[in-house]
């Protein structure tokens, strides 16, 4: 009973970093980190949509140049009216900064898409403890425009890792010895 409390607390944490964490380490440069280890994490990327800049991240499949976003939270609504409204999105993954152009795929493309592919391999060993129960809502496809640059994208916050090393440095020499 009590294992079963403490794996629904982390699977709730899980899904709360998933939710608004994940942007965060993108926007502070850490999000080539998120992917270093696909095996165990999953591969994940982050969606941004155009006018007010919506951001979401999600797990992601690659199949022949193509990428795959799997949402599999209550954001698959919103994603798709905003996909519908202007479907060329900007995407940030492990490769880079893109525009995209996004559509959302039937469930009959859905359903072929993922045939065959197991929780472990979409989401990594221990994304796949958490995730694979939660059904994948929707499914959507973008393929790669041009390659981004600029002011407003990944890493757009790095320069606080470099402010708190300076100020840690700094502040090293003039620490009182206890």
């Amino acid at each position: 009973m009590r294992g079963e409390k403490i794996l629904n607390l982390l699977k709730g944490s899980f899904a709360s970093f998933r939710a608004s964490g994940s942007v965060w380490l993108w926007l502070s440069g850490l999000g080539s980190v998120r992917n270093a280890l696909p095996e165990f994490f999953g591969r994940e990327l982050v969606l941004i949509f155009p006018g007010d800049s919506y951001k979401r991240s999600y797990p992601y499949i690659e199949k022949d140049g193509d990428l795959y976003a799997l949402i599999l939270d209550d954001s698959a609504a919103e994603a798709e009216k905003r996909i519908l409204a202007a479907p060329i999105v900007q995407l940030w993954t492990a490769d880079g900064w893109y525009s995209a152009d996004a559509r959302v795929l039937i469930p009959a493309d859905q359903a072929a898409l993922l045939r065959g592919r197991d929780p472990e391999r979409l989401f990594g060993s221990l994304g796949a403890r958490f995730l694979a129960e939660k059904p994948i809502l929707r499914v959507i496809s973008l393929r790669r425009i041009a390659a981004c640059t600029g002011k407003n994208g990944p890493g757009q916050y790095a320069w606080a890792w470099a402010a708190l090393s300076l100020y840690l440095l700094i502040r090293a020499p003039f620490r009182s010895k206890k």
